[in-house]
């Protein structure tokens, strides 16, 4: 797992999916596409979604989540996920030598008047933003096991 601070930790997804369904776009086609896990060696988001709350004194709450995200291939073979309606991986159950932990792959955050934000990430305009918070897994790499 590699965070967004570019920290990487090493260890095991507790219950992880057999396999990924989603769908990808080449030359302007929409495919449906299934990989088992044992034939991902990457997936990488590259971008979070923003969505707001109702508006609080203090700012506007945001809950960015997981939206632009590239699955690679053992092959070699990058697929531009489109997103999912129902909404993409929201948290990990991880363990490695120092025990168990829950890894998440989105972030709460406030936007205050003055257009910063509490987590300390640049202020922009927009829905997507391509940084993220220092404590969100960015990447997972699945060690091939031969």
């Amino acid at each position: 797992m590699i965070f967004c601070d570019g920290r990487d930790v090493e260890g095991f997804w507790k219950n992880p999916p057999f396999e990924f369904k989603f769908q990808h776009k080449k030359n302007n086609i929409t495919y449906s596409k299934s990989l088992k896990l044992d034939e991902i060696s990457k997936i990488k988001i590259t971008g979070w979604k923003l969505k707001s709350s109702n508006k609080r004194k203090e700012g506007i709450p945001y809950r960015a989540e997981p939206y632009q995200i590239q699955i690679i291939s053992l092959s070699g073979e990058i697929f531009f996920k489109e997103p999912s309606p129902k909404g993409e991986i929201q948290q990990i159950q991880f363990s490695n030598q120092f025990g168990d932990t829950t890894l998440f792959l989105y972030w709460n955050d406030l936007q205050y008047e003055n257009g910063q934000w509490f987590s300390g990430l640049k202020p922009f305009l927009g829905e997507f933003r391509a940084d993220c918070h220092s404590d969100v897994v960015r990447e997972i790499q699945f060690l091939a096991l031969n």
